[in-house]
């Protein structure tokens, strides 16, 4: 029986090849840029409200 390596995720990332980095990176990356449009978006249509001063 094969015994796994253990190895840390700096290994196991730079174990990937680099297309599947690139693309784990790019997707990475527009899920960002849409999170902060969306939430842009979501503060213009509906502004926080201020809580009852009590």
């Amino acid at each position: 029986m094969v015994e796994p390596q253990n190895r840390t995720l700096l290994q196991s990332w730079t174990a990937l090849p680099t297309r599947t980095r690139l693309f784990l990176s790019f997707g990475l990356c527009v899920m960002g840029a849409t999170g902060l449009i969306i939430s842009d978006y979501i503060e213009k249509v509906a502004p926080p409200t201020t809580p009852d001063q009590s």
